[in-house]
């Protein structure tokens, strides 16, 4: 993660500021350490540049196949010639909706596989953030930015959109495509007003 969203950063359950300890920092990047709450004594771990939120079981494989193709994009050849015309008019439709070039911080929550994260990337001054919900995945978003050259400005987070670790008022801009088929939708919604 970058140094510099640290500050940005709240505690799941008390919305209090995150503390930094174990640092391991190369170039403004903390690339492990554990963050935790002074007040209720929560807190998350970064390994890897990423920070965990939540826990799970490493189970990398069943998403090696689908990053290599988006990476190619190879994916763009399944999708017949109008519906990928609506694909992209339905994503200059969200960027005409945002204001990537002024933001300092940009969150994409529930990014998925990192489509649309990469075609906004482009765009950015600042940094991003990367909420999603599935350590595998952020691991795999992780390595597919890297791959296009695009991780420079990006932060992962692996949390849950409906609950996020993240300073009210503290997020410039917000972007999720793969978000509309969460499960309580409104939940991560208002999350993402608030932040």
């Amino acid at each position: 993660m970058k140094r510099e969203i640290l500050k940005i950063l709240a505690c799941l359950k008390c919305r209090s500021y995150l503390r930094l300890e174990s640092e391991n920092e190369t170039r403004g990047r903390i690339l492990k350490g554990k963050l935790y709450c002074p007040k209720c004594k929560s807190g998350a771990e970064i390994v890897d540049e990423i920070i965990y939120f939540r826990n799970f079981k490493k189970n990398y494989k069943r998403l090696r196949v689908s990053f290599e193709k988006e990476a190619s994009k190879e994916w763009l050849k399944h999708f017949p010639g109008q519906e990928l015309i609506a694909l992209r008019k339905e994503w200059d439709w969200m960027i005409g909706k945002l204001i990537l070039g002024q933001s300092k911080i940009h969150l994409d929550w529930c990014t998925g596989t990192g489509r649309f994260l990469r075609k906004i990337s482009k765009m950015f001054r600042g940094n991003v953030i990367v909420l999603e919900r599935d350590q595998a995945t952020c691991v795999w978003l992780k390595s597919f930015m890297e791959k296009i050259g695009k991780y420079s400005k990006v932060s992962i987070i692996c949390a849950d959109a409906r609950n996020m670790p993240i300073r009210s008022n503290s997020i410039d801009s917000a972007s999720s495509w793969h978000g509309l088929d969460e499960p309580n939708i409104k939940n991560a919604i208002n999350e993402s007003k608030r932040v």
